[in-house]
């Protein structure tokens, strides 16, 4: 039987920084969450 899942991509970006805006796979998870912390630090406003 098929099975239908959300398979969107996540989307991670920075205000008025272009250049730091990433997407990631929906089995990604690890990544996308490695990439957000590095975005949370005290560099980055």
């Amino acid at each position: 039987m098929a099975s239908i899942d959300n398979r969107s991509r996540f989307v991670v970006s920075v205000a008025k920084r272009d250049d730091l805006k990433q997407t990631f796979a929906y089995n990604r998870e690890a990544a996308l969450k490695t990439y957000f912390q590095e975005m949370k630090s005290p560099e980055l406003k």
